[in-house]
C-alpha cells in the first residue's frame, strides 16, 4: 500500500475563501486568529488559554472518566492529564457515522493526532492532547446510516429519531454479519469482527458505539473521546444558551460577516437562525421558533422568554446548540488551541469570529485536516508506466485520455491546420481585390475547410484511441480509484475495507505521516 498525500491547494480542491485565506489574503484575515502551521498563533492561543479554570478542568476530567466508565474501557491516561494547568486540547470532531463510515474521519483523527504531537515537542512545558468530539446531537440519521465495503452499500434501517448519538442499536447485528461476509476472513477482519460485535450490541447506544470503536484504533496514540450531550458539560454552556434566547446573539453578529463575505463574491456556508439553539426532548431534536412578543415555539408548545429560561436553569440538557453555537460550546468546555476540519467545515467556522466575539471569548486557530490517496504498489506502477502522476487524475476523464494520446502518439495536425488558415485569409485578400462580395464566399470556403480538418483530426484521435485501448482502460480504471462514483475515494472508501486489507499498519501510516 502506498498512502499518497494530496495538496488541496495545488489541485484547487479547496474552496475559494479557503484558498484565499490560506494565502494570508490581508483582507480576510478579521475573520480568523490565524492557522495551526503558525507557530506565533500557537504561542498567542496557549498563553490565552491559560485562563482555563482548575474547577473546569475538573469537571471535564469527571465527565469524561464516566463515559469511558459506562463504555466499560479503561480510562486513557490523557484524560487525568486535562487536569494540569499547562495540558491543552487541538480537536476535531464528525458525526457517527456507522461502523466508522468513510475514510475521511480516520484522517481527521490522525491529523489531531500528529499537530498535537508536534506541539507537544516543540512547546515542552505544554502537553498537547488530541480530542475527537462525537457529534452525538446531529439528527440528520441519513447522514450516517450507511457504510461501503469494497463498493457494497450497507444501510441501517431504524425508524428512531432525535439524537442520534442516544440511537439504540437494534437490527444492527444483522448489518455486522453483511460486513463478515465482505470483509473476508484475514487477521484484520477478524478483528474488526470482534470489535464490530464488542461496540455495536443492545448494551449501548451508537453514541458509546463510536467511542468504543475509534477507541480500539486510537487510544495508544493519546487520542481522548467527548460527547458533549452531557448535563454536567451543558452547565458551563448555561448562561450563553439564556444570552442567545434574550438577545439572539449569535445571528446578529454573524449577519454582518456574512454581508461582508457576500460582498466579496464568498457564498456563507453555515445557514444562521435567530436562535442558533434546538430543543431536545422526546419528540426529537426541535427548532426553536421566534414568535412575536419574545415569546418561542418548539413543536406545538408555546413559551414566554422567562418560561423557556426557567425551562433551560432547570434542565440545562434540554438545549442543543446547532452549527453556529456549537464551535462555542466546544471551546467553552475545553482547554482548546485549534480545531480541524474539513474545507466545508473551516469555511463556516470562518463566519463566526465575530459570533465568539459578541460572546467575549476567542475563536481558536484553524487548521484543514490532511487528505490521501490509498494506491496498491501495482496502482503505483501502472500509474508510473502510463506516464502520469496523481494530480493528473484530477483532471476529468477525457483530458486525461487525451493527454496520454498526445504523450505517446505522434500524429499533431495543428501546425497544418493554421498554415491552411493562413492560406485562406490570403485567399480571402485577393477575391476582395476582384470584386468585395466574393470575400464573404473566401470566409465561408474557410469556415468549411477547417471543418473538414478538425474531422480529420477526430478520426485520427478515435483512431488513435482504439490503437491504445488497453493503456486507456487502465487510465479509466485508475481514475475510478481517485473517483470512484465520481466522489473523492475518502469519501466512499471505507476505513474497515482498508483496515481489513492492510490492518494496524494503516493505523501506524497516518499517525506517522
Amino acid at each position: 500500500m502506498k498512502l499518497i498525500k494530496l495538496d488541496g491547494v495545488k489541485l484547487k480542491t479547496y474552496p475559494k475563501l479557503i484558498n484565499d485565506c490560506l494565502s494570508r489574503k490581508a483582507n480576510l484575515e478579521h475573520l480568523h486568529n490565524g492557522f495551526i502551521d503558525d507557530e506565533t498563533s500557537i504561542k498567542e492561543q496557549l498563553e490565552y488559554r491559560k485562563n482555563f479554570s482548575s474547577e473546569k478542568r475538573n469537571r471535564l476530567v469527571q465527565e469524561l472518566e464516566k463515559q469511558y466508565e459506562s463504555c466499560s474501557l479503561s480510562i486513557p491516561e490523557k484524560v487525568f492529564e486535562l487536569q494540569n494547568e499547562n495540558t491543552f486540547t487541538i480537536t476535531t470532531g464528525h458525526q457517527l457515522s456507522l461502523f466508522g463510515g468513510p475514510l475521511f474521519t480516520a484522517y481527521k483523527i490522525a491529523s489531531v493526532i500528529n499537530w498535537a504531537k508536534k506541539y507537544s515537542i516543540k512547546f515542552p512545558n505544554c502537553n498537547i492532547v488530541p480530542v475527537f468530539w462525537l457529534a452525538s446531537e446531529d439528527h440528520d440519521f441519513e447522514e450516517i446510516q450507511n457504510v461501503s465495503i469494497f463498493r457494497n452499500k450497507i444501510t441501517w434501517n431504524s425508524e428512531q429519531a432525535g439524537a442520534v448519538g442516544q440511537f439504540s442499536l437494534d437490527k444492527i447485528s444483522e448489518l455486522i454479519a453483511e460486513v463478515q461476509n465482505l470483509l473476508g476472513t484475514s487477521p484484520s477482519s477478524e478483528e474488526l469482527i470482534e470489535l464490530l460485535k464488542q461496540a455495536y450490541n443492545n448494551n449501548f447506544t451508537l453514541s458509546q458505539a463510536t467511542r468504543i470503536f475509534w477507541n480500539h484504533f486510537f487510544k495508544e496514540h493519546g487520542l481522548v473521546i467527548i460527547d458533549a450531550d452531557s448535563t454536567v458539560l451543558k452547565k458551563e454552556f448555561l448562561k450563553y444558551s439564556v444570552d442567545e434566547i434574550k438577545n439572539k446573539t449569535s445571528d446578529i453578529a454573524i449577519k454582518q460577516t456574512n454581508e461582508f463575505l457576500n460582498n466579496l463574491g464568498y457564498k456563507e456556508q453555515a445557514f444562521s437562525r435567530p436562535v442558533n439553539l434546538f430543543a431536545l426532548n422526546k419528540e426529537g431534536r426541535q427548532l426553536i421558533k421566534v414568535e412575536k412578543n419574545d415569546s418561542f415555539k418548539i413543536g406545538a408548545v408555546k413559551y414566554s422568554q422567562d418560561d423557556l429560561i426557567d425551562k433551560l436553569n432547570k434542565q440545562p440538557d434540554f438545549i442543543s446548540p446547532n452549527v453556529i453555537l456549537r464551535p462555542l460550546y466546544q471551546e467553552i468546555i475545553l482547554p482548546n488551541l485549534a480545531y480541524i476540519g474539513g474545507p466545508g467545515e473551516i469555511s463556516y467556522w470562518l463566519q463566526l469570529k465575530n459570533v465568539f466575539k459578541s460572546f467575549d471569548k476567542r475563536l481558536p486557530l484553524l487548521g484543514l485536516r490532511d487528505s490521501y490517496l490509498i494506491l496498491s504498489e501495482k496502482d503505483v506502477n501502472v500509474l508510473n508506466k502510463l506516464g502520469f502522476n496523481c494530480s493528473d487524475f484530477f483532471l476529468d476523464l477525457e483530458t486525461l485520455k487525451k493527454r496520454f494520446i498526445s504523450k505517446n502518439e505522434s500524429f499533431n495536425i495543428d501546425s497544418e491546420i493554421a498554415q491552411v488558415d493562413a492560406v485562406f485569409k490570403t485567399i480571402e485578400i485577393k477575391l476582395a481585390t476582384i470584386d468585395p462580395s466574393l470575400k464573404a464566399f473566401g470566409a465561408a470556403s474557410a469556415r468549411n475547410a477547417e471543418k473538414i480538418l478538425e474531422q480529420v483530426k477526430s478520426k485520427a484521435i478515435k483512431a488513435l484511441k482504439n490503437k491504445q485501448e488497453q493503456n486507456l482502460s487502465k487510465v479509466t480504471k485508475l481514475k475510478l480509484k481517485f473517483f470512484p462514483d465520481g466522489s473523492p475515494q475518502e469519501r466512499i472508501d471505507s476505513f474497515l475495507e482498508n483496515y481489513a486489507m492492510y490492518g494496524p499498519s494503516f493505523v501506524n501510516q497516518l499517525v506517522n505521516n
